[in-house]
């Protein structure tokens, strides 16, 4: 008799939680079906081409931007580059002296060098002949013999 009455109380509460979980499926059917109407799929599409559009513009600006940046960087570099070179220390009223394409820097190596080119600002000037070096034959040794 107890179990009987318990098997009662628990079917008057169960009949309203399977009433409840069924109307849960029924409004997430219904939820899922109006996702799927054609109307709601042009309207998410829609949606997604603005969305996309939208980030789109965002990384064309931030790449214009990174490359703005790095412009300005290198446009930075370069003014700096000019300043320290040694075309810049030539228009300061500094001269670069060189023999045969090799800069000189002691007064012991220009003394040395016969023919000198000093380059200034405004151009080279060539200073003393420079030396030719001759190239002597080589010396025929006795000691080796004639293949003929």
């Amino acid at each position: 008799k107890t179990a009987g009455l318990k098997l009662h109380a628990s079917e008057h509460r169960l009949d309203p939680a399977l009433r409840h979980g069924l109307q849960r499926k029924q409004d997430i059917l219904a939820q899922k079906t109006q996702q799927l109407h054609p109307r709601a799929l042009r309207r998410d599409i829609a949606q997604g081409r603005k969305d996309l559009a939208q980030l789109a513009r965002r990384l064309s600006d931030a790449t214009d931007a990174a490359l703005l940046k790095s412009k300005q960087q290198l446009d930075g570099l370069e003014r700096l580059r000019e300043t320290l070179g040694y075309k810049a220390t030539l228009h300061r009223g500094y001269a670069v002296v060189r023999t045969q394409d090799t800069v000189i820097t002691s007064r012991q190596a220009a003394k040395a060098a016969s023919g000198l080119e000093i380059e200034f600002a405004d151009g080279r000037f060539a200073l003393g002949e420079p030396r030719v070096k001759t190239v002597r034959p080589p010396s025929k040794s006795s000691d080796q013999g004639s293949l003929f």
